[in-house]
């Protein structure tokens, strides 16, 4: 089969992994800063799952001059830096591109669409466990599968086979509310409680001092996430510990980000619940908690790493 090109914007963690992989099976640009584009001039190395050695055209936004027709772009920078992207991606939007919003959070097409309004936007969450080591390593500790909803349906298909043809199983889920809070369940489970704690996922599932709290987040947002009317199963509860164990070893991100000083995505995680519960008068008290304690150690910078 004859997959569509493929963009990737976004040198992160997900975007080094989908860039690398996607290579493998069509043409592949991956977008960076022009800072750190250079950087990628001998290709990117993956660690774990899918090791080698990829190379991938990376080029700075100042390089770039006009995107393949109808290519599939996927948009893997974090939520905060959005506003920034988007502004460069509306100098080289065209009809029949197909963007693809990769960032974990509530709210992300709602955010997207105050940026750069008019594309059919679908919307991906990857569950994968990676951890991106600069210059150019990706730590892949386990891929379990990328869910979308949205946009254009013939688009989406072709992007399905792609997935497939890159050892990413992709899975359709009904709606874009949907598919966030699938995967928001677990980081608002897990990213700030770890984060706060400085241990790796496994241990918001095995750790006995840990695991009560974390069900107590779950449940928590469960509950706003019921009262949205997004149908939260048994199975979607139980995943989340699941996940913690498949990345057991895996520093999540909002750890990471307070590590080296950078913003968190606590707004769009548990700061998202807290001002949904508080819309619909759902009781949240340990979220509040974890998002003022991280937003606390965000403001002060007293997790960074020197």
């Amino acid at each position: 089969m004859s997959f569509p090109s493929v963009v990737v914007i976004g040198a992160g963690s997900i975007g080094t992994f989908l860039a690398a992989r996607c290579s493998t099976v069509t043409e592949t640009l991956l977008v960076a800063r022009d800072a750190t584009a250079g950087r990628f001039a001998e290709g990117i190395t993956l660690v774990g799952a899918f090791a080698g050695l990829y190379r991938v055209p990376c080029v700075g936004w100042s390089q770039v001059a006009r995107f393949p027709d109808h290519c599939l772009i996927l948009v893997t920078p974090k939520i905060f830096q959005l506003q920034d992207v988007l502004s460069e991606l509306a100098a080289h939007w065209r009809p029949g591109m197909q963007p693809v919003l990769c960032q974990n959070g509530l709210g992300v097409v709602a955010e997207a669409d105050r940026w750069l309004p008019g594309p059919d936007w679908a919307r991906a969450i990857a569950w994968f466990g990676i951890r991106f080591e600069p210059p150019t390593t990706a730590h892949v500790t386990g891929v379990k599968s990328m869910e979308m909803a949205g946009g254009d349906p013939v688009a989406m298909a072709d992007a399905a086979e792609l997935l497939a043809a890159i050892g990413v199983p992709p899975v359709f889920v009904p709606d874009v509310p949907t598919v966030e809070w699938r995967k928001a369940l677990w980081n608002v489970t897990l990213n700030g409680l770890c984060a706060l704690a400085e241990a790796p996922n496994g241990a918001g599932d095995s750790d006995p001092l840990l695991r009560p709290l974390a069900e107590t987040l779950l449940a928590e947002a469960a509950a706003v996430a019921r009262a949205e009317g997004v149908d939260v199963t048994a199975e979607d509860e139980a995943r989340v510990f699941e996940g913690a164990r498949v990345t057991a070893t895996n520093l999540n991100s909002t750890l990471q980000d307070l590590w080296a000083g950078r913003p968190t995505e606590m707004p769009w995680l548990n700061g998202a619940v807290v001002e949904r519960a508080t819309r619909l008068g759902v009781s949240v008290p340990s979220h509040r908690l974890v998002c003022s304690l991280v937003n606390y150690l965000e403001r002060t910078g007293s997790r960074k790493r020197t």
